[in-house]
């Protein structure tokens, strides 16, 4: 007979054909990948080629968290992603993983992604993400 022990799971196989969950790993994977094609069906100028990177963790986090608790840096997406123009037409995105996942509540993965690579992508051609994505943050 099939055990709890200490608290993990019942100590037998799945049935033939039942998924396991999605990891964690995944779900942030597929939201980024949601979030590149809404970006690229923008067709704003700057967004033609939109690429996507995951990192696990930005450079220098604990210097970034110091600065953002003494009020001197005040954009605290900086800690989420980054983005830098890669030609007249492309923007290279940088997620941060750790720090996204920690934030973002597990049901709106996929809004929080997208908010924080539109304003990123923003940031990186120089206009306002109202401009990029006029539907964005209305209700």
């Amino acid at each position: 007979r099939p055990r709890d022990r200490r608290g993990r799971g019942l100590r037998h196989p799945r049935p033939f054909g039942l998924r396991s969950e999605r990891g964690r790993g995944e779900a942030l994977l597929t939201a980024v990948e949601k979030a590149v094609d809404r970006l690229a069906a923008l067709e704003a100028p700057g967004l033609r080629h939109v690429t996507a990177r995951v990192e696990r963790i930005p450079d220098r986090l604990d210097e970034r968290l110091r600065g953002l608790r003494a009020g001197a840096e005040r954009d605290e997406e900086t800690l989420f992603a980054r983005a830098e123009r890669q030609g007249q037409d492309g923007v290279v995105i940088t997620l941060f993983e750790r720090p996204l996942r920690d934030a973002a509540d597990p049901e709106d993965l996929d809004g929080a992604v997208y908010g924080v690579a539109l304003s990123r992508c923003a940031e990186a051609l120089g206009v306002d993400p109202q401009v990029l994505d006029p539907g964005w943050g209305r209700g």
